[in-house]
């Protein structure tokens, strides 16, 4: 994914939680910024005003609550500058990481949001803890006649990837679900990311994204017990020897560094934040 800048001209690498956010990308830091950073100056927290149509669910003074439930946020914010109620430049970015900042991006308005089917698995058991409704949609993405694909069958479905927009040219597996009917594309993962249906003279492929229902509860939940940890997670690696001042572990650090402070404080969360 490509990067962009903050507002003091500094580069920094786009982040979401993967697959949705998938850089995988390291991000270098400057060791020097790192050691004359100042640890006493209060944490600056701040609202950008959205684009429309997106709007801000989150709220100041939610991060404010939020991180005095967070075990040792002396420790955890210790380099962090400011936190930003940011901007969505992006569609696919809920949040980012630079030296001393933590952004979290508005929400898109409506609440309910599109997410791709990998992006969707990664976050499903999270999604289902919150109690957000999930259902799948398919976007057509091309026919392939018969005249492109004359060789597609039950018994020979990988040809159908030799003819598969070279756009769309991942690293896929065939698995039939009805033969001669129907196809499912999985990634690596194992998730379906494609739909292959039957069509007058050819086949039809479709993307395969799931409609997520949030309400403003639970758009507020995702985005503290996650992007926010999840991109505290990048400050963490960015702040920790051996190597201080870069950010090398990657977006599997970060997540894993969520999912177990969000595991510490869920019961405490609810407590303050009522659903």
């Amino acid at each position: 994914m490509r990067g962009n800048r903050s507002k003091n001209g500094s580069r920094f690498v786009q982040r979401k939680t993967t697959p949705r956010v998938r850089d995988g990308q390291v991000q270098r830091k400057n060791p020097r910024d790192i050691e004359t950073a100042s640890y006493s100056q209060p944490l600056r927290i701040m609202t950008e005003v959205p684009r429309w149509p997106n709007r801000h669910v989150l709220r100041e003074d939610d991060v404010h609550k939020f991180i005095s439930i967070l075990p040792d946020w002396e420790k955890l914010s210790r380099g962090l500058e400011e936190v930003i109620l940011a901007n969505r430049d992006d569609e696919d970015v809920d949040g980012w990481y630079a030296l001393g900042t933590v952004a979290v991006c508005a929400w898109p308005d409506g609440l309910t949001d599109t997410w791709p089917a990998a992006h969707y698995e990664e976050h499903r058991k999270l999604l289902e803890r919150l109690g957000v409704p999930c259902e799948p949609e398919y976007l057509h993405v091309c026919h392939l006649s018969n005249a492109h694909v004359p060789e597609l069958d039950a018994r020979q479905p990988k040809n159908l990837l030799r003819h598969f927009p070279v756009d769309y040219g991942e690293d896929l597996t065939v698995e039939i679900l009805k033969p001669s009917s129907e196809w499912a594309l999985k990634d690596e993962d194992d998730v379906t990311v494609y739909s292959i249906v039957s069509a007058p003279k050819g086949v039809d492929v479709y993307d395969v994204y799931y409609k997520c229902r949030f309400q403003e509860g639970t758009v507020r939940a995702y985005q503290l017990l996650h992007i926010f940890l999840h991109e505290l997670g990048h400050h963490h690696d960015n702040m920790t020897i051996p190597f201080k001042g870069w950010v090398v572990r990657g977006e599997s650090f970060a997540e894993d560094y969520a999912c177990k402070y969000e595991r510490q404080i869920w019961d405490k969360y609810f407590e303050i934040f009522k659903p």
